[in-house]
């Protein structure tokens, strides 16, 4: 939230995200702590969490008691609040898929179809489109596609990719291929 998050991020780090299962997300550092004493089990604790040269661990030694002076609750808290959020992440996802899908068209997407949708329902599609051909992208590049779609254009995206907008449709291409690909393509509108 303070380095300005987006509902990605909002949603934390999941309990279960493909084969990964993390069982003591939400046990405090305390209770594990007190649960190896109590058993006799030796943990490690990496010596860069002790010191405030990253960021999270700023946060951890100073915000978060600040916080829990607010709310001695604040894990509880902050982890229906992820809940929720992933909740929320997943009706997004779905409703974005169909709006997605609805936009497919022979050469790749309707600007117009998308320009459509509502401003959160185009964005979170636009990074779907963008993750399903394995680019991960940011706002920025969310922002930059939204103009291209209005005015036609390209943006480059990370994973040598990029999002190509022109005659109504928008692509997303290999920026190696783009040249040959795209324009080939193009003739089939003519």
């Amino acid at each position: 939230i303070i380095r300005g998050s987006s509902l990605n991020g909002a949603c934390g780090i999941p309990p279960v995200r493909d084969n990964i299962i993390r069982p003591l997300l939400y046990c405090s550092r305390a209770e594990i702590e007190g649960y190896c004493n109590e058993n006799s089990l030796e943990f490690v604790t990496d010596s860069t969490n002790l010191t405030d040269d990253y960021t999270r661990n700023n946060i951890r030694h100073n915000c978060v008691p600040a916080l829990i002076d607010v709310n001695a609750d604040m894990f509880s808290a902050v982890s229906r609040m992820t809940n929720s959020m992933r909740e929320l992440k997943d009706f997004l996802d779905n409703y974005s898929l169909k709006e997605v899908k609805s936009a497919e068209n022979k050469y790749g997407y309707s600007c117009q179809k998308l320009l459509a949708i509502h401003p959160a329902v185009l964005s979170n599609a636009i990074h779907l489109i963008a993750k399903t051909h394995g680019c991960d992208i940011e706002q920025t590049h969310i922002e930059l596609i939204i103009k291209a779609m209005n005015n036609g254009g390209c943006v480059d995206l990370p994973c040598d990719m990029r999002c190509v907008c022109k005659q109504g449709t928008m692509r997303i291409v290999s920026q190696t291929s783009f040249t040959y690909n795209f324009e080939c393509k193009l003739k089939d509108y003519e």
